[in-house]
């Protein structure tokens, strides 16, 4: 069974140290349990470590919480963590903000044992699953890339999973540790799975390219790229912007 490491992230010692006693006596799955009182040094522990789990308080010294999930976001190599917030603010702005990022919960404090355990469980269940998928997508490297996906299954919110097919995908954008499925036809879908977890899948599709941290693109449907201005054209006439480095990539694999 893979070890799953956690960051507690908690400007409050005695806090930070009740909640780790807590999970170190009713949450045996955790192996790793740090912790971090600022946010500078919760961004340093996550370049260094990777965390699967991250309880995190909102009301820092130094920024929001919030930050680090920005900070996660923007990095390019390691997965999104799950998240669990730990906070004593009861308010509603925060709780949307929550929801928006796709934490595996909210919990107020002072945090109950019950609630903790379900929390925790939550979270392990769905590491485990992005572990298990993770296992099987290795094995399938060796496929060929041009064997086809033809099917994405796509994971939204109460467990509805929709079967779309890869063909109609235009391109796939994170939002949070959410992933937006936008379509050629019908509306575009709000997936609870972070966007790695489709990279796994679709970067071995031949038509499939990232061409940033946040976004996987369906070659098929560009009509136009303009690497001066690192700007993509789909053949509906939106626009895409990439980055510097994924624009790079693009413009080299398109010459070849």
């Amino acid at each position: 069974m893979e070890k799953i490491n956690s960051l507690i992230v908690e400007d409050n010692r005695k806090a930070s140290e009740l909640l780790k006693n807590k999970l170190q006596k009713y949450c045996p799955s955790l192996d790793t349990i740090d912790q971090a009182m600022q946010l500078d040094e919760a961004k340093s522990l996550v370049v260094e470590n990777k965390y699967d789990l991250i309880f995190l308080d909102i009301g820092m010294p130094t920024g929001s919480g919030f930050d680090l999930i920005h900070f996660l976001e923007n990095r390019e190599s390691d997965p999104m963590p799950a998240i669990i917030f730990t906070t004593g603010q009861n308010q509603k702005e925060y709780l949307l903000k929550a929801i928006r990022v796709s934490a595996i919960d909210y919990l107020y404090k002072p945090i109950s044992n019950e609630e903790l355990i379900q929390a925790v469980h939550k979270a392990t269940t769905r590491i485990r699953q992005d572990i298990d998928h993770s296992s099987y997508s290795e094995n399938y490297a060796t496929t060929p890339k041009t064997v086809m996906l033809e099917q994405l299954s796509v994971l939204m919110v109460r467990g509805v999973i929709e079967c779309v097919d890869t063909m109609e995908i235009k391109y796939l954008e994170a939002d949070g540790t959410m992933t937006i499925i936008h379509r050629t036809e019908g509306k575009s879908l709000h997936s609870v799975r972070h966007l790695g977890y489709y990279k796994d899948q679709l970067l071995k599709h031949p038509f499939f390219f990232q061409i940033s941290a946040a976004v996987v693109v369906n070659l098929s449907m560009i009509g136009r790229y303009e690497h001066s201005r690192l700007l993509l054209t789909f053949r509906d006439g939106e626009t895409i912007h990439a980055s510097k480095r994924g624009g790079k990539d693009l413009k080299d694999f398109l010459r070849n």
